[in-house]
């Protein structure tokens, strides 16, 4: 069996759900180890807070809103949604991400800024195309508000850290 065949890739929720069940049991041991001072905190321009609520909102958040939306919006408008490849490609892109955060001090300021973007961009850029593509077939008519919401998303992704 190939690799991009495995049930794992599937649907869009089974790797990124398993992905926020894995930073949801980790993340806040991770920030409660920083926060007491038992391990330090990833060398970054910003703060350790700002560094906990990106991982919090922009890693775990998106790991569970990024598989439902996957799975949803394939389901509101009738098609086989995105899977294999393109799952995998999204996956390492959110793990690009992770290691970003972690490394940005000593990160390239260019090499951060593609890990901090790759991910919610391509996400965000996949689920609007497939709403555009096929709104035709949708379920739901009412779903054209993701349509200006999603991208509001890379702004705050990039506000959030400055």
């Amino acid at each position: 069996m190939k690799l991009s065949a495995h049930p794992l890739w599937l649907v869009g929720f089974r790797p990124f759900f398993a992905l926020a069940c894995l930073s949801g049991l980790s993340l806040p041991i991770l920030w409660a180890l920083f926060f007491s001072g038992a391990i330090p905190a990833p060398a970054t321009s910003f703060s350790t807070v700002q560094w906990h609520a990106h991982e919090m909102f922009f890693g775990f958040g998106w790991a569970v809103l990024g598989g439902f939306l996957l799975t949803s919006t394939k389901n509101w408008v009738k098609v086989r949604g995105y899977h294999g490849y393109a799952l995998m490609f999204l996956v390492a892109a959110w793990l690009f991400e992770r290691a970003g955060m972690w490394f940005e001090g000593v990160w390239p300021t260019f090499l951060f800024l593609i890990s901090n973007n790759l991910f919610l961009g391509s996400i965000v850029a996949m689920l609007l195309w497939t709403l555009i593509r096929n709104r035709k077939g949708d379920f739901y008519p009412d779903n054209y508000f993701f349509l200006p919401i999603l991208p509001v998303f890379l702004g705050a992704n990039n506000l959030i850290l400055s």
